[in-house]
Order: C-alpha cells, then sequence, then structure tokens
C-alpha cells in the first residue's frame, strides 16, 4: 500500500520478508495531550533497544520504521500454516530474520520447540550448525521462502503489529511496550490498519483448508469469530483453544503457547498436540 497523507498505517515491501511501515501520528493523535504523551515516552522507548536507532526514523509527523513478513509465494501440495505472532523484536528486524537469536547467542527457544514438536526444521539445520548466527539465519531464511524445509505444512511467519519493540527484559518489550508507547486508544486505532493487512496475507497465503496459530493474546481475540472460545492463557498452555478465524469459516486458528514459555518439553509436547489435531481435522481437506 503506497504512502498516502490521508492514511493512518502504510507498507511497502522493501526486500523479501522486509517491509518498511509508515505510521501517521497526526492522524493518530487527534488530541494534543495524548501526542504530548508519545513524544515524552518515545526517547525512552528508542533507547531500550540498541536496534531501534537504525529501524526506526522521524520525517515530520510520520513515524517509519522497518518489520518482519516473511510469507512465501511459492507454492506446494502442503496445507499452508500461518504463525501469527505478537509483534516483532528490534533486534531481529535489524538483523534480517525473526528470533535472530537469544541470550548469549544462542539458538531461539522458538525455532528449538518448533524442531520437537515436528512443525519445522530447516535443511540447513543439520550440516550448517557451525555457522555463526548471521549466516545461519540468512540461510534459513533463503529454505522459508523456497520451502526447503520438514514440515507437514507450508509455513508463513507474520506479526499482528508490525511496529517492533525491545525483546523480553525491558518495559518496552513486546505488545505490552507498545501499548506503553501509544496508549490504549491510540494502539486499538492501529490494530484497525493492521487487521486490514492480516486480511491480504489471508486471502493470500491460507485459502481453503488453511490454518492460524497465533502465539499471542491480542492476535488470537483479533482473529477469532464470535463462536471460538475467548483467549485464556491457561487454555493456550494446555492447548485448548480451537476454532475459526473471523475473516474465513473454513480457515482454522489455534492458540498456541507464548513463546516465552517454549523452551518447556511440556509446552513444546502441546505444539506437538496441535499438530496432530490440525493435520487431523476435517476443515483442512
Amino acid at each position: 500500500m503506497p504512502y498516502s497523507r490521508n492514511t493512518l498505517l502504510t507498507f511497502s515491501d522493501l526486500s523479501p520478508g522486509l517491509q518498511e511501515s509508515r505510521l501517521n501520528l497526526d492522524l493518530l493523535y487527534a488530541e494534543e495531550s495524548d501526542r504530548t504523551g508519545f513524544e515524552r515516552k518515545w526517547p525512552e522507548f528508542c533507547a531500550s533497544d540498541q536496534s531501534n536507532s537504525g529501524i526506526f526514523r522521524r520525517e515530520g509527523h510520520v513515524l517509519i520504521f522497518r518489520t518482519e513478513s516473511l510469507i512465501p509465494l511459492e507454492l506446494d501440495d502442503r496445507p499452508p500454516l500461518l504463525m501469527l505472532l505478537g509483534n516483532p523484536a528490534s533486534h531481529s528486524v535489524d538483523s534480517g530474520f525473526c528470533f535472530a537469536s537469544e541470550g548469549t547467542n544462542r539458538e531461539h527457544r522458538f525455532w528449538i520447540a518448533l524442531r520437537k514438536a515436528g512443525l519445522l526444521e530447516f535443511d540447513s539445520d543439520r550440516s550448517e550448525s557451525r555457522l555463526p548466527w548471521q549466516e545461519r539465519n540468512r540461510i534459513r531464511k533463503q529454505e522459508l521462502f523456497g520451502l526447503e524445509y520438514h514440515s507437514p505444512f507450508r509455513m508463513g511467519i507474520a506479526v499482528y503489529f508490525s511496529t517492533p519493540s525491545a525483546g523480553s527484559g525491558s518495559p518496552w518489550a513486546g505488545v505490552a511496550g507498545l501499548r506503553k508507547l501509544f496508549g490504549a486508544r491510540a494502539l486499538r486505532a492501529i490494530e484497525i490498519e493492521e487487521q486490514r493487512r492480516i486480511q491480504g496475507i489471508l486471502r493470500e497465503f491460507v485459502p481453503t483448508g488453511a490454518a492460524v496459530m497465533a502465539f499471542q493474546r491480542d492476535a488470537y481475540e483479533g482473529l477469532r469469530s464470535k463462536d471460538t472460545p475467548a483467549y485464556a492463557l491457561g487454555s493456550a498452555k494446555a492447548g485448548k483453544l480451537y476454532g475459526k478465524c473471523k475473516y474465513g469459516a473454513d480457515v482454522l486458528l489455534v492458540g498456541a503457547p507464548p513463546t516465552r514459555y517454549l523452551h518447556s518439553g511440556k509446552m513444546q509436547s502441546v505444539l506437538a498436540q496441535l499438530r496432530v489435531r490440525l493435520l487431523g481435522d476435517p476443515g483442512r481437506k
């Protein structure tokens, strides 16, 4: 969607997996007091992650930032599964690949959990394990877009909110950090535009017989149909959030445990159970 001064939030492709977003702050904040609050918090938000200086910039009333959207265009005969996350981590956007690493340059728990659950294993994981993470992530990204991985599904990865924020451990981390920065009312206005983007992804990537696996409360709640159970953390950790997407009665929606719990063998088993259930659901046939 090209930028327009009359549009709140727009997106343009930069390279495979990477987009540029433009957020019109004048349209976002009708009340001067709300805009003042944002401007007061903005410097602390920027300082919360060293990558922010490279992925955010300001041009007058427009906030411009890079974000992630890993949606392959290639097709095969596997059913599509869209993994929907809350929002991207700033350091991952800066690296060019989601969940680039964790802690002291370890493999992120997200990829470990997907592999152990039988959801996704990259072709290169066995042969390239000694390469630096920057190089491994570059190869993994190529494999994701080329469908060169072991999985019963054709995988895509997207975020519900496009604005990056600091990783875990920061008061500005995750979607909670965005709500702190923008304010609840402004984030709801942003969410309306984000849902339009996600509808486009669903039309393009997950047609009939598809599924969405949401790893975060807002992502699940934003997509669930009225007759699908409301989000509850305990239910997500037990693999009991299961229903339909409001943007298509033939698109299944499951609520997965949040990524912060995926180091646990129990939560990895829940992912494996969701995999089996999705593959056996008659709605996928």
